[in-house]
């Protein structure tokens, strides 16, 4: 039998592991990062980030209201990261290093693990602005035709 556990539970062991230069794999929970990462049906292996992240890396962080994210970084300005979830369009500001966790290094779909330094990770990044926008196309003819 299988059981959940909600992050919080966990995140004493994520980030002793992570500190101790360990892997921590964990099956994704929600859509911001639809379709790279699929809700409940991909899991993600995350790793301790060094040195300052780039445009395009995907920290696992925590909000200062406590909860955990992890959405690509699309820039970078005098606050912090700019962030946004593959399937949103609004940007978040102001993350910190201190606020990163761990950094996503793999993501496993239908039993096949895919590296982020990997060729469908580097071609979903490199495709992903247009994927974005012809998904919006997408969702807005579909609900005008309702």
């Amino acid at each position: 039998m299988s059981e959940s556990i909600h992050l919080s539970q966990m995140e004493s062991v994520i980030k002793e592991v992570i500190s101790g230069g360990g892997d921590v794999s964990i099956i994704a929970s929600g859509t911001s990062m639809e379709p790279f990462i699929r809700d409940k049906k991909d899991k993600i292996t995350l790793r301790k980030h060094q040195g300052k992240l780039k445009k395009g890396d995907v920290p696992f962080y925590k909000r200062k209201n406590g909860q955990f994210v992890l959405h690509r970084i699309i820039g970078r300005d005098e606050n912090g990261y700019i962030l946004r979830g593959d399937n949103q369009w609004v940007k978040e500001y102001g993350v910190k290093d201190e606020d990163v966790i761990a950094v996503l290094v793999s993501v496993e779909k239908n039993g096949k693990t895919h590296s982020v330094d990997g060729v469908y990770c580097r071609s979903y990044r490199f495709f992903m602005p247009a994927i974005r926008w012809i998904r919006r196309i997408i969702n807005s003819i579909k609900i005008r035709l309702r």
